[in-house]
């Protein structure tokens, strides 16, 4: 195989890991869009005086289950992108390029106290699902007794 080809190969699968890094952030963006809209008719709900605890019970059960979905993306897209990038590193050593910058990048970052990006990408949905079960145990221990209705009974029986 000639040195072109190989630089071909070498561009596409670099083009392909860009693609992945790139559906990754649209994914991320779609599921915290996710949250926000659920965490917003929660809200919304709440002002409309229906039962609070269901509907945040119910929503937050929702957004636990999104962010636990969320989790295992993150962790999906880090072992696509890890193989993509062994590939890259491997051509790139194999066929004794002259600058090989992602074998540098990873000899670079591995030599710097670095904080790996998915375990900072997985602090987010993390604390979202602590949140929301804070809501849920809110929500239940500040259960307010229902008030009263005005009627001629109640009326009656606070005159007496």
């Amino acid at each position: 195989m000639e040195l072109k080809e190989k630089i071909d190969i070498y561009k596409l699968c670099v083009d392909m890991a860009d693609k992945t890094s790139e559906r990754r952030l649209k994914t991320n963006a779609f599921i915290i869009a996710i949250n926000t809209g659920l965490i917003s008719l929660n809200s919304y709900l709440s002002t409309l005086g229906l039962s609070q605890t269901a509907w945040n019970s119910i929503i937050c059960l929702v957004c636990i289950i999104v962010n636990l979905y969320w989790i295992f993306l993150v962790s999906t897209y880090r072992k696509i992108n890890e193989a993509k990038y062994q590939i890259i590193n491997k051509i790139e050593s194999d066929n004794n390029f002259p600058f090989k910058p992602f074998n540098e990048e990873y000899d670079h970052t591995k030599s710097k106290r670095y904080f790996n990006l998915t375990s900072i990408e997985r602090l987010i949905p993390i604390t979202l699902i602590i949140l929301n079960m804070a809501i849920i145990l809110f929500t239940f221990n500040s259960e307010t007794k229902p008030t009263p209705q005005t009627t001629i009974i109640n009326i009656i029986s606070e005159r007496t």
